[in-house]
């Protein structure tokens, strides 16, 4: 049920970006560069990339999980091709109360307190997808206020790339 509502999640979100972002043959060459709002960058073996937009989910203790609280983060990012339209999602599972300040190690186990994520990318033209996911490396935030957060990521990815983040907005 879980990797139904991730399914959907993802199916969702990407749907709603792509009619946000997406550029038709009639409009100038510069729209797409004009639409990115940008919130930060990340970098995959060291090519820089804007992000576009930013979400965080924060889900509270349940009668299903009373003991953990859920975090997640969803970046995207439309490169200036208006082509490439990538994703990250990172997730935390905290104990409850734990606050989410703090620096994490990811790893492949999805054990409370260790962050798990990777990156989508897609090729709207080609209708091609791939994905990757972060198996050893860090996380860092630091809560500045109410919903904003200052993300540091120094991962590896299971394809062998160095993929590194840096983002400060509010979410």
């Amino acid at each position: 049920m879980a990797a139904l509502t991730r399914i959907f999640f993802y199916s969702m979100v990407s749907i709603l970006l792509l009619s946000i972002f997406s550029c038709d043959d009639d409009e100038s060459a510069g729209f797409c560069d004009q639409r990115l709002p940008i919130e930060g960058t990340f970098t995959i073996n060291d090519e820089r990339r804007n992000i576009a937009e930013v979400f965080y989910v924060f889900t509270e203790p349940s009668s299903v999980f009373p003991d953990s609280e859920f975090h997640r983060f969803f970046f995207a990012s439309l490169q200036l091709d208006c082509n490439t339209f990538e994703t990250i999602e990172i997730d935390v599972e905290l104990e409850a109360g734990a606050g989410l300040e703090g620096t994490y190690e990811f790893d492949t186990s999805r054990d409370r307190g260790a962050p798990y994520g990777g990156l989508i990318t897609r090729l709207i033209e080609d209708v091609e997808e791939s994905s990757t996911n972060f198996i050893s490396g860090t996380l860092s935030v630091v809560e500045l206020g109410e919903r904003e957060f200052e993300l540091s990521i120094n991962a590896q990815t299971d394809e062998g790339n160095q993929f590194t983040m840096e983002v400060s907005s509010f979410f």
